[in-house]
Parts: structure tokens; C-alpha cells; sequence
């Protein structure tokens, strides 16, 4: 056993499920924590039958192949981060939020401080709806609390909701600026970002196909010579 790292995943099989069938997911949880976390979601017939059994109140046999892989971009690296995530493609984002915000030790904070040098973080998050959101507040909101502190980067959430009104921001337990109806506007926020100062920006991304390519043509068009954008997305390492 090791401890999770930023950007892994694990295939997990559920054998009173389908004995052959190994599936990906991404940790949530982070080079601080002592567990590996997955956040999965019913999107097709095998997950619909593990939600089940948890419903039913089994606790099925699971077989866990790996970590793999790794984070895409060096975090280290920059001094202005952009998450870019859609629905459940929040795993990755949430492993690196936790191992800026949710630190328990002040040895810890010292030894992050060091090692680190964001000063931003831009979560920019696509749900369908406030459950979707649910999953991750308490998470969300220790950041934005952690993010006052001194010596942690500045937090900016960006959640847009899709299928669910969204006028009430304190439901979320967000601020109006912080929570909007509709699919974002990537270019519009990216070019909120490039008035920050800061030159170089890593813009990560992890969810549906149309937001990735919409985020990737944004990082180009707004690259220039005075700032640039480098975009990452997400893979499996297969």
C-alpha cells in the first residue's frame, strides 16, 4: 500500500457484480490522506447495480488494481492554476484541492509554503444539479475558508449549474458572483484570469469532450506574447 498521489486512479472490480469487468476511477483523495477515496457515479448498467446493492444495504467484495498514472502538469510550476472540470470529472481537481487547503499540521503548512508557489486558483466547475454540487460542498467550502489564510493561494470557485435554477447562491452556501445558470463562458473567464499579473497559467482540465475542446481553443486564442496559457486535460494511461 502506498499513499495516493496527485492524479492517480485505480480499475475496481466488483465481482458480485461482473466478475471480469475492471473500471477506472480517479482518486479524489490526496498525498495527505491515509485512504484512497473514488467518487463514482450511476451513468450505465454496471454502476446502476452497485448503487443498488448499497441501497439494499450490502457491502460488496472489491478488487483494486493499481494506482496509476499521475497529474499531468507540475502544480509547482505556477503561480495561477485554472480547473476546468464537468460533473463527476471533479476527482482530479478535488485530490489537488485538498493538498493546497486541507492541511491539518502546521508542520505541514510550513512544508507545503516551501514547495509551492500558487498564488490563484480558479475552480471552474459544470454541474447538472445541486445534488452533483452536494457531493464536494463541504470540500469546496473549507477551501474558500482555508484560501483567507495567510500563505494559502486565493480561491475563486466559477460553479455553473445546467439543469436546476440557480438564483439562490446562499443554497450553495456561495456568493452570487460565485454561481451561475447555464454552460460558462471559458474565453470570457479565462480573460478575467490574464488581468491577475501573472504571466504563465496552468489550465487543467478532466470532463465531456465539448467543454475540453472549448477550453483548449480559449488557452490558444488568448496566449500571446506577454501571457501564456499552458492546457493539460486529462488520460488514462493505457
Amino acid at each position: 500500500w502506498s499513499k495516493p498521489q496527485l492524479g492517480q486512479y485505480v480499475f475496481l472490480c466488483f465481482p458480485e457484480i461482473s466478475r471480469w469487468e475492471w473500471h477506472p476511477y480517479t482518486l479524489a483523495s490526496s498525498p495527505l490522506e491515509t485512504h484512497y477515496e473514488v467518487d463514482i457515479k450511476k451513468l450505465g448498467d454496471h454502476t446502476t447495480k452497485l448503487l443498488q446493492n448499497f441501497q439494499a444495504g450490502q457491502r460488496p467484495v472489491v478488487k483494486i488494481d493499481g494506482p496509476y498514472g499521475k497529474v499531468v502538469i507540475n502544480p509547482r510550476r505556477y503561480r495561477s492554476l485554472v480547473f476546468v472540470c464537468g460533473g463527476i470529472g471533479v476527482t482530479p481537481m478535488i485530490s489537488m484541492l485538498r493538498w493546497y487547503y486541507l492541511i491539518n499540521t502546521s508542520e505541514d503548512v510550513a512544508a507545503k509554503q516551501s514547495v509551492h508557489l500558487a498564488e490563484y486558483i480558479y475552480f471552474v466547475w459544470v454541474v447538472d444539479t445541486r445534488a452533483t454540487f452536494d457531493v464536494f460542498r463541504d470540500t469546496l467550502l473549507k477551501c474558500m475558508k482555508r484560501s483567507q489564510e495567510q500563505g494559502f493561494p486565493a480561491f475563486v470557485p466559477i460553479i455553473h449549474v445546467t439543469r436546476e435554477d440557480a438564483s439562490n447562491p446562499s443554497a450553495y452556501g456561495l456568493q452570487p458572483q460565485q454561481l451561475f445558470n447555464g454552460r460558462p463562458d471559458i474565453k470570457h473567464i479565462l480573460t478575467s484570469v490574464k488581468q491577475n499579473g501573472i504571466k504563465r497559467h496552468a489550465v487543467y482540465y478532466c470532463g465531456p469532450k465539448q467543454l475540453c475542446n472549448a477550453t483548449w481553443e480559449a488557452t490558444s486564442e488568448l496566449s500571446d506574447s506577454a501571457v501564456q496559457f499552458a492546457f493539460h486535460h486529462e488520460t488514462f494511461e493505457f
